[in-house]
Protein backbone atom coordinates (compact mmCIF):
# COMPACT_ATOMS: atom_id res chain seq x y z
CA UNK A 1 0.00 0.00 0.00
CA UNK A 2 1.24 3.47 -0.79
CA UNK A 3 2.57 5.45 2.12
CA UNK A 4 0.98 8.86 2.42
CA UNK A 5 2.92 11.84 3.67
CA UNK A 6 0.90 14.41 5.54
CA UNK A 7 1.61 18.06 4.86
CA UNK A 8 -0.04 21.38 5.14
CA UNK A 9 -1.76 21.26 8.51
CA UNK A 10 -0.52 20.95 12.05
CA UNK A 11 -2.46 17.78 12.83
CA UNK A 12 -0.52 15.74 10.22
CA UNK A 13 -3.62 15.20 8.07
CA UNK A 14 -3.51 14.23 4.41
CA UNK A 15 -4.49 16.27 1.43
CA UNK A 16 -7.67 14.86 -0.05
CA UNK A 17 -6.12 14.64 -3.53
CA UNK A 18 -3.18 12.54 -2.31
CA UNK A 19 -5.47 10.18 -0.42
CA UNK A 20 -7.74 9.78 -3.47
CA UNK A 21 -4.75 8.89 -5.67
CA UNK A 22 -3.52 6.30 -3.18
CA UNK A 23 -6.97 4.69 -2.94
CA UNK A 24 -7.36 4.65 -6.73
CA UNK A 25 -4.09 2.72 -7.04
CA UNK A 26 -5.63 -0.09 -4.95
CA UNK A 27 -8.47 -0.73 -7.43
CA UNK A 28 -8.54 -1.97 -11.03
CA UNK A 29 -10.91 -0.72 -13.70
CA UNK A 30 -10.68 -3.91 -15.79
CA UNK A 31 -11.43 -7.52 -14.99
CA UNK A 32 -11.86 -10.87 -16.73
CA UNK A 33 -14.36 -13.62 -15.92
CA UNK A 34 -14.22 -17.17 -17.29
CA UNK A 35 -16.45 -20.17 -16.59
CA UNK A 36 -15.58 -23.72 -17.62
CA UNK A 37 -15.78 -27.37 -16.58
CA UNK A 38 -12.75 -29.58 -16.03
CA UNK A 39 -12.68 -33.37 -15.85
CA UNK A 40 -9.64 -35.23 -14.49
CA UNK A 41 -7.02 -32.60 -15.30
CA UNK A 42 -3.46 -32.18 -14.05
CA UNK A 43 -1.92 -28.71 -14.19
CA UNK A 44 -4.59 -27.48 -16.62
CA UNK A 45 -3.18 -24.23 -18.07
CA UNK A 46 -6.01 -21.69 -17.83
CA UNK A 47 -4.16 -18.99 -19.78
CA UNK A 48 -3.70 -21.31 -22.76
CA UNK A 49 -7.12 -22.98 -22.67
CA UNK A 50 -9.33 -19.92 -22.06
CA UNK A 51 -9.46 -17.44 -24.91
CA UNK A 52 -8.52 -13.87 -24.01
CA UNK A 53 -7.49 -14.76 -20.43
CA UNK A 54 -4.65 -12.74 -18.89
CA UNK A 55 -4.20 -10.86 -22.15
CA UNK A 56 -3.93 -7.16 -23.03
CA UNK A 57 -7.04 -6.30 -20.99
CA UNK A 58 -5.57 -7.70 -17.74
CA UNK A 59 -2.00 -8.88 -18.47
CA UNK A 60 -1.16 -9.29 -14.78
CA UNK A 61 -3.84 -9.77 -12.13
CA UNK A 62 -3.52 -8.69 -8.52
CA UNK A 63 -6.87 -10.01 -7.31
CA UNK A 64 -8.53 -13.37 -7.97
CA UNK A 65 -11.74 -15.15 -7.03
CA UNK A 66 -12.33 -18.83 -7.85
CA UNK A 67 -15.67 -20.62 -7.40
CA UNK A 68 -15.87 -24.38 -7.69
CA UNK A 69 -18.42 -27.09 -6.96
CA UNK A 70 -15.75 -29.77 -6.39
CA UNK A 71 -12.32 -30.05 -4.80
CA UNK A 72 -9.51 -28.58 -6.90
CA UNK A 73 -5.93 -27.49 -6.39
CA UNK A 74 -4.46 -24.43 -8.00
CA UNK A 75 -0.92 -23.32 -8.72
CA UNK A 76 -0.19 -19.73 -9.55
CA UNK A 77 2.24 -18.46 -12.21
CA UNK A 78 4.11 -21.75 -12.69
CA UNK A 79 3.09 -25.40 -12.60
CA UNK A 80 6.23 -25.92 -10.47
CA UNK A 81 4.85 -23.83 -7.60
CA UNK A 82 3.17 -25.33 -4.54
CA UNK A 83 -0.48 -26.28 -4.89
CA UNK A 84 -3.24 -24.48 -3.00
CA UNK A 85 -6.14 -26.80 -2.16
CA UNK A 86 -9.64 -25.38 -2.57
CA UNK A 87 -12.61 -27.47 -1.40
CA UNK A 88 -16.12 -26.76 -2.64
CA UNK A 89 -17.02 -25.66 0.91
CA UNK A 90 -14.21 -23.05 0.76
CA UNK A 91 -15.60 -21.58 -2.44
CA UNK A 92 -15.32 -18.80 -3.37
CA UNK A 93 -11.59 -18.60 -2.74
CA UNK A 94 -10.09 -15.09 -2.81
CA UNK A 95 -6.49 -14.01 -3.24
CA UNK A 96 -5.22 -10.44 -3.33
CA UNK A 97 -1.56 -10.42 -2.29
CA UNK A 98 0.31 -11.75 -5.33
CA UNK A 99 0.87 -10.90 -8.98
CA UNK A 100 -0.85 -13.55 -11.07
CA UNK A 101 0.34 -14.29 -14.62
CA UNK A 102 -1.20 -17.76 -15.00
CA UNK A 103 -3.32 -20.32 -13.17
CA UNK A 104 -2.90 -24.10 -13.27
CA UNK A 105 -5.74 -26.30 -11.98
CA UNK A 106 -5.70 -29.98 -11.00
CA UNK A 107 -8.85 -31.97 -10.22
CA UNK A 108 -10.32 -35.47 -10.17
CA UNK A 109 -13.84 -36.05 -11.40
CA UNK A 110 -15.64 -33.01 -12.80
CA UNK A 111 -15.45 -29.48 -11.44
CA UNK A 112 -17.40 -26.47 -12.65
CA UNK A 113 -15.15 -23.45 -12.18
CA UNK A 114 -15.59 -19.69 -12.40
CA UNK A 115 -12.48 -17.50 -12.27
CA UNK A 116 -12.58 -13.71 -11.92
CA UNK A 117 -9.34 -11.74 -12.05
CA UNK A 118 -8.56 -8.03 -11.81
Amino acid sequence: MARLQGRGNLSGGFHREEADKAMAAMYNDSYESKEFALTNQTNHDVKVSQSMFLDAKVPVAHKMSIRTDAAISIKLNSSDNDAISVAAAESPFFLDFLEITNIFITNTGTANIKVIIA
